[in-house]
């Protein structure tokens, strides 16, 4: 049935069928046929004050607000895919008319600047797509975290030298190998690091810390100094595209997608994340089980 269309029954019946929306009248549809009824017996029977009639009501009301989702967050990505593309725009014909050569290369480092944020937010939201609709099995192995962590903290280790921060990684003595899928963490860790070094102030500081818990649990902290989430930002830092207004000390940008990709990560290994921000420090805590395998080898690189 094509979207939008709604059988010319008799009154009442098509009086009662064009009050649903366009997403309802073609969900009630395919559950007409999937009983060899007729859409307007289906409708005939939601108008009534039954059980069914309640129960088809709020599935009514799912389905609408799936839509108003739908609708908002197609809204939320073309004007994020559209922002850098008219920066570019305006750099290239800025390019085109201006003969100062200081002005060019400040041109080009905007064209620069965009391809990459375009090239970014195409690729997370590929990897957010990706994660809703991956049905394959992690990729299980015991890690050594002291061996396999550094390997990744070093890159931001110098990144924070070079913005006078200081970057200490703790990770507890003994620590067992722990099985999880090494590459959702790694992911994980890189993007919780890159928000900690894009939020921190010069002379500020940044920590990881790995420990046990128990029901052979790990926790992993990463926590940054020098800087506070409000308290009224708190519940939407994992949502797509948000970003906390005037926070980014260093100019750097970013998609307002990294957050929602550790969030489906962290689900994805099962785990838990949380956020606590006071006193002038924030930290995102982890808590992963160990995750099981017939099979496990060690990854120490």
């Amino acid at each position: 049935m094509a979207d939008g269309y709604i059988p010319s029954y008799p009154e009442p019946r098509r009086t009662r069928a064009l009050q649903l929306s366009n997403v309802a009248w073609n969900a009630l549809a395919e559950l007409a046929r999937c009983y060899g009824a007729s859409p307007a017996d289906v409708v005939e029977v939601w108008a009534r004050d039954t059980p069914l009639s309640t129960t088809l009501h709020k599935e009514t009301q799912k389905l609408q607000q799936l839509d108003q989702l739908k609708n908002d967050f197609l809204s939320t990505v073309s004007h994020e895919l559209r922002t850098p593309v008219a920066n570019m725009t305006m750099a290239i014909q800025m390019l085109k008319v201006t003969t100062n050569e200081e002005k060019r290369e400040r041109y080009l480092q905007i064209l620069a600047s965009e391809c990459a944020r375009e090239a970014q937010l195409v690729n997370d939201l590929l990897d957010l797509q990706r994660l809703d609709m991956d049905s394959r099995p992690l990729k299980l192995e015991a890690v050594r975290v002291a061996d396999w962590l550094p390997a990744i903290v070093e890159p931001f280790r110098l990144q924070a030298e070079q913005h006078d921060q200081t970057l200490t990684l703790q990770v507890s003595p003994g620590l067992l190998p722990f099985t999880t899928d090494s590459g959702k963490l790694k992911r994980i860790l890189i993007e919780l690091l890159n928000n900690a070094c894009k939020y921190t102030p010069s002379s500020g500081a940044l920590c990881i810390a790995v420990v046990p818990m128990e029901d052979n649990r790990l926790q992993v902290s990463v926590s940054n100094w020098g800087v506070e989430i409000p308290s009224e930002e708190m519940s939407r830092i994992f949502e797509k595209f948000y970003r906390i207004p005037n926070n980014d000390p260093w100019q750097q940008g970013g998609t307002g997608l990294g957050l929602a990709l550790v969030k489906k990560l962290v689900e994805q290994l099962q785990g838990k994340i949380s956020v606590a921000s006071h006193s002038g420090q924030t930290t995102f805590s982890l808590q992963l089980p160990q995750l099981r395998q017939s099979t496990q080898r060690l990854r120490t690189s």
